[in-house]
């Protein structure tokens, strides 16, 4: 169901990796910067004369204080402070400031922190540094008059003497697997495809088939179909809500009270998303219920558009466009378009299968009951030739935003193929290269022989495996948007 600029677009789509490089092998987004920690006071691995009485950190961008943590640990393994936490002065928001309970004198100390990007997305590390020439006041050290201690019983084994040079071992962490949340993005980006492709196919693939004749009772069927997975779209963009509260709050870490939910929901991109998928699930369940009966009355798809439209910019503010502070301007429209284009791509490709096939076979179409000669196309090969022009669009846009996207978040071949980030993108786009190459299969194979032979199951299986890589693809998706970029 494609064309041939289709699979130049998919050879394009898989070199981006490489094509966001200058001549010179440097990044063309090497000015945009992600959340990493760029300096500290006491510096990583140094030896500093004490005492020391807090730590700064400094990042490569805006951090959120109230979301994140700085914990430290002294000589002994005990915590020497673990909050509250906060900028320096209004204007420096990336950096982040601690005060110790108490000085750090001679011996090594560990560094954990855990620092929220304007993302929402989690950037954590730990290091460790020396404190060297803090002595005690030999006035305070020695007492004038020492209390008698009685000398404890002899041991039979007695346990060796600690080193008090010795930094405590790091804390004992569970193996990482998938992200978390990652099962909730998942049902969330199938959603929005769902509900994205059943309104481009209302709107983009329906209107071709006529309102009149035979082929009417094929379109009011279709409409009933795309109208029930509306419902399965808006239930679950409810549902995902509160689980990816739950989620995005475990992040941070335990003790999480009121005044970090607040602060999470009212005062960062991520919570501006999270509100605008509660309106936009709302406003989709007030279409559906305007549609009935049987999602016939315009009306409420009117509403539906209208929710569609605003819901590719959910994942632009919970996602690293958000994060890219100096490209944003760019990086939140690239995302919203990819998005959306993703979405009449992949949800229509699957209403397509669930929704327009069945509606076929349940009417009965044959040219003499559609009083055309025999030469007429057959109603197959105009729902997909319909679908075709709309996947046309939808590709060439998920193309260019992708090639976009990826020149903005990826640094050189090194951030490709030696981070998490970069394999998992370049398994997203080898799924993304072997769907796109079924879609020119069904355009070149399978669509020319519909006007002839007029077979379902013609198109069934090519169409069914390009929509499994496609449900596939959605989960790496979830994969890689949790995942802090190189």
């Amino acid at each position: 169901m494609w064309s041939p600029a289709a699979l130049l677009g998919a050879a394009l789509l898989c070199s981006t990796p490489l094509a966001a490089l200058s001549p010179d092998g440097a990044s063309i987004g090497e000015g945009l910067r992600h959340t990493e920690l760029r300096a500290s006071t006491p510096e990583a691995d140094s030896e500093v004369e004490g005492p020391v009485e807090e730590i700064l950190l400094a990042f490569t961008t805006s951090v959120q204080a109230p979301l994140s943590r700085i914990t430290v640990f002294g000589p002994d393994g005990g915590t020497l402070a673990s909050g509250p936490i906060g900028h320096p002065s209004e204007e420096e928001q990336d950096h982040l400031r601690i005060a110790l309970q108490q000085p750090a004198n001679s011996g090594s100390y560990r560094v954990e922190w855990r620092a929220m990007a304007p993302d929402g997305h989690l950037v954590e590390g730990t290091f460790e540094f020396s404190v060297i020439g803090a002595e005690v006041d030999p006035e305070e050290e020695m007492p004038e008059e020492m209390p008698e201690v009685t000398p404890p019983a002899v041991q039979e084994e007695p346990l060796p003497p600690a080193d008090p040079e010795a930094s405590p071992p790091p804390p004992t962490r569970e193996a990482e697997g998938l992200p978390t949340g990652t099962g909730v993005r998942w049902l969330q980006l199938i959603a929005s495809v769902l509900l994205l492709g059943a309104v481009g196919v209302r709107f983009g693939v329906l209107p071709p088939l006529g309102r009149k004749g035979a082929l009417s009772e094929v379109r009011s069927r279709m409409r009933n179909g795309l109208w029930r997975y509306g419902w399965v779209a808006a239930v679950l963009l409810l549902v995902a809500l509160p689980l990816r509260l739950r989620d995005q709050l475990g992040l941070i870490g335990d003790g999480i009270g009121w005044n970090e939910a607040s602060f999470l929901l009212f005062q960062t991109g991520w919570g501006a998303g999270w509100f605008l998928q509660l309106f936009v699930g709302v406003l989709a369940v007030v279409g559906l219920v305007l549609a009935a009966p049987r999602g016939l009355d315009d009306r409420g798809w009117s509403v539906l558009a209208v929710a569609a439209l605003l819901l590719p910019l959910v994942p632009a503010l919970q996602g690293h466009a958000w994060g890219a502070e100096e490209a944003r301007a760019f990086a939140v429209p690239s995302l919203y378009l990819h998005v959306a284009g993703a979405g009449l791509w992949l949800g229509g490709l699957a209403l397509l299968i669930l929704v327009g096939l069945p509606a076929l076979k349940a009417t009965p179409t044959s040219s003499e009951e559609l009083g055309n000669p025999p030469s007429v196309t057959p109603p197959l090969a105009r729902l997909v030739n319909a679908f075709s022009r709309l996947a046309l669009i939808a590709v060439g846009i998920v193309v260019v935003t992708g090639s976009l996207n990826s020149w903005i978040l990826v640094g050189g071949p090194q951030a490709v193929f030696g981070t998490d980030y970069g394999r998992t993108l370049l398994l997203k786009l080898g799924l993304v290269a072997v769907a796109f190459t079924l879609g020119f299969y069904n355009w070149r194979k399978v669509r020319p022989r519909l006007a002839k032979d007029p077979d379902p199951g013609a198109l069934r299986i090519p169409a069914s495996v390009e929509a499994v890589f496609g449900i596939v693809i959605l989960l790496v998706t979830a994969i890689l948007v949790a995942s802090p970029p190189p």
